[in-house]
């Protein structure tokens, strides 16, 4: 037989055999299923205007814990971390979160997933800042009297 563990854990299996003339063997034994650490997958790199802002998604995140339940840490890379908002289902799902960069630069943005057991997952993507250039009014034409 075979048999799919929806989360990690240690399980105990019996296992019954009848045979034709009604004897029965009966066995037990321990499975230890480890956890395994979220899948994530942050975004492709994205240039801005300083001023402007990202927004995720698209981030998603896979976990073969079919019952793990997640939280998401967004590191901006200009020294701002935030909690993201999770969504998921049965073994997938996505972070909302957006952030507004007031000054050019490139920035290392990290996504981080963490599952109820404490398995981590990660993926980053660069948001590149381009400088906006100054506005400048001169304000109304005044002709002299």
């Amino acid at each position: 037989p075979s048999h799919t563990y929806p989360d990690n854990g240690i399980y105990t299996v019996t296992l019954t055999v009848t045979d034709d003339d009604g004897g029965v063997g009966v066995d037990t034994l321990e499975v230890n299923v480890a956890n395994v650490n979220p899948q994530v997958e942050a975004g492709t790199d994205k240039t801005i205007i300083e001023g402007g802002s990202i927004i995720l998604p698209p981030s998603s995140f896979t976990d073969v814990g079919l019952q793990d339940t997640h939280t998401a840490l967004i590191n901006w890379g200009d020294g701002t971390t935030e909690a993201g908002v999770i969504s998921q289902g049965q073994g997938v799902g996505s972070v909302t979160a957006s952030h507004t960069y007031p000054d050019n630069g490139a920035y290392t943005v990290s996504v981080i997933i963490k599952d109820d057991d404490q398995g981590e997952g990660s993926d980053s993507f660069i948001v590149t800042v381009n400088n906006a250039l100054p506005v400048v009014e001169a304000g109304n034409d005044q002709v002299p009297q």
